[in-house]
């Protein structure tokens, strides 16, 4: 484990390294999240100017919700998700020989050997939306609530990886890998909402097929009162099965795995 580590920490160098010979376009991706994120924002203001609130929740709680996600999504999509969503082009331009090859295990390689830190503004701009919201809201600091808030969104992220390993890996069971991507990409949409907004077959089936609703929705409702004993259990119960679905379904691919020059 401390091997991984050291060649992890490794990654992250590299990776700072490449973002400080080019400032610039750091810059650039950190204005352009942050615009992004804005207009999310504006768009929320605009529509709680017309209502009190949306399945239960007022503006400020939104908010509140949509910096927090925003927050630990961008911790995600710099450690994780720019590896992950390259998967299908390593597999049909052959690049994903050369990961296979190395003595390091393939799934720790395909999922974390490229960190991407060009989103680290848009940390900022999370940040600053939660301590605003949380001011309206007259949120206060509750260690143990925050404990967990934090565990359970631990949990979520790796119940995220794990759904968005096992559909990047079907890239390797498909003609056409290029769809794979517009799947992948659609999950996150799902991220920035409250589950209790959805209802009907999306609600029932992006909690339990595919679990991505949980992954915010829980942390958020234990800091601000809203959650419920039946998305806990749900979340500690699906969070260990897709991890291991994703590692068996992995290895069983890399078994059948044909080379794109064979």
């Amino acid at each position: 484990m401390r091997r991984y580590g050291r060649v992890y920490l490794t990654f992250l160098r590299i990776a700072l390294i490449r973002e400080m010979q080019s400032p610039l376009q750091f810059i650039f991706w950190g204005v352009g999240m942050s615009v992004n994120f804005g207009l999310f924002v504006y768009f929320y203001r605009t529509i709680y100017g017309h209502v009190d609130a949306i399945a239960g929740w007022t503006k400020y709680e939104m908010l509140f919700y949509r910096g927090f996600a925003e927050l630990f999504f961008t911790l995600f999509l710099m450690l994780a998700i720019n590896n992950l969503q390259t998967l299908p082009e390593k597999i049909t331009t052959g690049r994903l020989d050369f990961v296979l090859l190395k003595p390091i295990h393939s799934q720790f390689m395909v999922s974390l050997s490229d960190p991407h830190l060009g989103f680290a503004l848009n940390l900022v701009s999370a940040l600053g939306m939660i301590l605003y919201s949380s001011a309206h809201i007259g949120w206060e600091a509750d260690w143990f609530r925050l404990g967990g808030a934090l565990l359970f969104t631990s949990i979520g992220l790796v119940m995220l990886y794990s759904v968005c390993m096992v559909i990047v890996t079907l890239s390797m069971w498909v003609q056409r890998a290029e769809f794979v991507n517009q799947v992948f990409f659609s999950l996150f949409g799902f991220l920035f909402v409250p589950s209790t907004v959805y209802g009907g077959v999306s609600r029932i089936v992006f909690s339990y097929a595919l679990p991505v609703l949980f992954v915010f929705t829980v942390p958020v409702g234990l800091l601000l009162d809203k959650g419920s004993a039946e998305m806990l259990i749900a979340t500690l119960l699906l969070a260990p099965v897709w991890f291991a679905a994703s590692w068996y379904f992995w290895r069983t691919s890399v078994r059948f795995y044909t080379s794109a020059g064979s």
